[in-house]
């Protein structure tokens, strides 16, 4: 049973409208594309590493994670996972978020404690204006009381906002870290957490998947 490990609901500020699924009609699952699997691998200490080239960051002797491809949105969004998270069907994400606006999409490993997460929101005027999503993010989640760290980080050219916090959960405390970027129109949030005690294991990991993100718009 998936343990009730929940991150902050996906920032109604953030939202601006109602959510909806992206070109999605509403309650409708969106797609989510693989490739195969064993293709790459993931480095517990940097960027990922594609196809056995590792890039400049990544240290050859440090340990890698078989990981998988997945394609997000009509293939507008890409991101490499480890292999190991297995996606949540809609009755466990209802079980896992059952006070909050669940995530479209979520990957989680077998005792639901490591998660990558995703949300594609209602439309937006601000653009791709990664300093008003992050001041917007940031701004909301301070107002509940919670210590946040943020910064605009450049991923493969597209500026994105990043949050950065720890919330309280059942007898655990959580570590989120949060991407967030406006693909036609409307904003994408990608959430990596993870258990504070689980730290050492996974915020590297983590911090890889959220840096190989690449939209394709």
């Amino acid at each position: 049973m998936y343990k009730k490990i929940v991150l902050i609901p996906f920032l109604p500020l953030v939202l601006l409208t109602t959510s909806c699924n992206g070109d999605n009609k509403p309650g409708e699952v969106p797609e989510v594309k693989y490739n195969e699997p064993g293709a790459i691998t993931i480095g517990t200490d940097s960027l990922p590493v594609n196809n056995g080239i590792q890039n400049d960051n990544v240290h050859p002797n440090k340990n890698q994670n078989p990981a998988k491809i997945i394609s997000l949105y009509d293939n507008k969004l890409e991101i490499i996972i480890p292999a190991s998270l297995e996606r949540l069907d809609r009755s466990k994400l209802v079980r896992k978020y059952p006070n909050a606006n669940p995530p479209e999409i979520a990957f989680s490993n077998k005792d639901g404690s490591v998660n990558i997460a995703f949300r594609f929101n209602s439309r937006v005027t601000i653009g791709n204006d990664a300093a008003k999503l992050v001041q917007m993010m940031s701004a909301n989640l301070k107002s509940t009381g919670i210590e946040v760290t943020s910064e605009i980080t450049n991923v493969s050219g597209r500026d994105f906002a990043v949050v950065e916090f720890v919330s309280d959960a059942y007898n655990t405390k959580i570590y989120n870290k949060m991407v967030a970027t406006v693909i036609d129109g409307r904003v994408m949030i990608c959430t990596f957490n993870c258990t504070t005690g689980q730290l050492i294991e996974w915020k590297e990991i983590g911090e890889a998947c959220l840096k190989s993100i690449r939209v394709k718009v």
